[in-house]
């Protein structure tokens, strides 16, 4: 007898279809309020409290990126005093840098520059002094300066200044710091929503490498701006999400590592990859910030194995905390605005070059900050010699002990001349670098400036040209990195357009 359908068997298909319908809805809601979420941290960065508005000015900001990094021009006078300039950076020849400054005023003499938008393209220009105007959104006026060092029993030096102005729009101190924090929260503290299957799949077969634990975290930060990821993958892998432990109590333990792919970044950009083979083994160090109350921070990187390490920890408010022992230490985490607090930053480091290995131990800087609604200052100084060692054979040959018979004094003591030349700046102060940023809802304007002195000699001379030939890009490296950040700014781009098509989401989530 041939089977027929009832209206039984339509009613009981009727509920169950009405029972799973409305999940599948709450599920799509709460994917949605999981890319809302993984959003936060860029909304926080212009300090609004809309979140439309927010993606609206980030787009401006995107899009002005965008033209800077792919259509800067300069005009025919800046082009002429920018590449005389150059010269003298690029070999370290401080006394035809000097005399290439056009404007004198003695014993000082500068350059001014101005770079803003011009319809399709953005415009360098030179500028007629240190008070061209930065007006617009992406405006940026630079200074350099330079004289000579007038204490002739120290040698020769020159005393540079540089100062960078910018129209940065709708980004503010305030906001900045916020959503520093709540990018390093959202990459060390899992959401509490799954991320779809199709995210969780994509993420695992871009980054298998990461250890099971971490894989549902990546998969939604992978949900959440899909687009960047999938551009990232194509050339670098994340090896680590989180330490270990991952967690203590309300604290959460950042450990982020990633590293370049030397075979796919060939294949998609090959200049890039020439680049970083240029520098290979170049550099290794650890950067550790630290204050009274402990570490906050970690930064490595090694340019030999193409990667970077962040480590912190943070609390569930997405501050920063610091750690002593290896243990976080939440009572003493940063509040929601700081009003002002001291630390520093103490960098070892290993540059390799040509057959010589140079290591630096200890290379401190202190800095003060302190900020108000208005705007925040941080400012550090450089006023101490790190260790200095040398070894190694120059060009695969010439062992560092012979070298050191050629020269005046052994070449460990040279690098620690310079490095105490830097840190007997400004009467004896040290180096100084400062940088200000307002705290608007719009306009906001970032300052850094940089001052020191600068050991010149023929045997610092011949030091840095090596290391500059290793450093520096050339024409076509220097273009494939532009395109690397054009592409990876359009992918941004991409995921913010996709976030801005989000309206409200179900409040019943409960992600975090």
């Amino acid at each position: 007898m041939a089977y027929r359908p009832t209206t039984r068997w339509f009613w009981m298909l009727g509920l169950c279809l009405g029972m799973v319908m409305p999940v599948a809805a709450a599920d799509n809601a709460c994917h949605d309020a999981l890319v809302v979420d993984q959003w936060a941290p860029f909304v926080a960065l212009t300090g609004h409290g809309d979140a439309s508005h927010a993606l609206a000015d980030l787009g401006r900001v995107v899009a002005m990126q965008r033209l800077i990094v792919g259509h800067a021009r300069p005009d025919a006078a800046a082009r002429a005093l920018r590449g005389e300039l150059w010269k003298g950076v690029r070999d370290y020849d401080l006394d035809a840098l000097y005399e290439a400054l056009p404007v004198v005023d003695p014993p000082w003499r500068a350059a001014y520059f101005i770079s803003r938008p011009a319809g399709d393209i953005y415009r360098l220009s030179v500028a007629d002094g240190p008070d061209a105007p930065v007006d617009v959104l992406g405006a940026i006026r630079t200074t350099l300066a330079a004289k000579p060092d007038e204490k002739a029993d120290r040698g020769d030096a020159f005393t540079l200044r540089g100062e960078l102005a910018a129209h940065i729009g709708p980004i503010g101190w305030q906001g900045a710091y916020e959503a520093a924090g709540l990018g390093i929260l959202h990459s060390a503290q899992p959401a509490a929503i799954s991320a779809p299957g199709a995210a969780q799949q994509a993420a695992h077969t871009a980054f298998g490498e990461l250890a099971r634990p971490d894989r549902p975290l990546m998969a939604q930060l992978w949900y959440g701006l899909s687009a960047t990821w999938a551009w990232y993958a194509r050339i670098g892998r994340v090896e680590q999400l989180r330490g270990v432990p991952a967690t203590a109590g309300a604290t959460h333990h950042l450990h982020y590592q990633a590293a370049l792919d030397a075979n796919e970044l060939a294949d998609v950009y090959p200049a890039v990859d020439d680049y970083m083979a240029q520098l290979a083994d170049l550099v290794e160090a650890r950067i550790r910030v630290t204050s009274a109350a402990g570490q906050w921070l970690v930064f490595t990187v090694d340019s030999g194995a193409r990667r970077i390490s962040i480590d912190a920890w943070v609390d569930d408010e997405g501050h920063l905390v610091p750690s002593a022992g290896g243990e976080p230490r939440p009572d003493r985490a940063l509040g929601d605005t700081p009003a002002r607090g001291d630390f520093s930053t103490a960098i070892d480091a290993t540059m390799r070059a040509y057959g010589l290995v140079i290591a630096f131990e200890d290379l401190t800087t202190d800095w003060h900050f302190t900020g108000d609604a208005d705007s925040a200052r941080l400012v550090g100084r450089l006023d101490e010699v790190p260790v200095t060692r040398i070894s190694g054979r120059a060009f695969g040959i010439v062992p560092t002990g012979l070298l050191d018979a050629l020269v005046p004094r052994d070449m460990a003591s040279l690098a620690e001349q310079f490095m105490q030349r830097l840190a007997d700046s400004d009467e004896g102060l040290g180096a100084r670098l400062a940088l200000d940023l307002t705290g608007r809802s719009t306009d906001n304007r970032l300052l850094f400036e940089g001052e020191g002195d600068l050991l010149d000699n023929f045997f610092v001379r011949f030091g840095v040209k090596l290391m500059n030939g290793r450093v520096l890009p050339d024409k076509d490296q220097l273009a494939g990195l532009r395109r690397l950040l054009d592409d990876g700014l359009g992918a941004f781009e991409a995921d913010r357009l996709r976030r801005a098509k989000i309206g409200r989401v179900d409040t019943g989530c409960h992600l975090r």
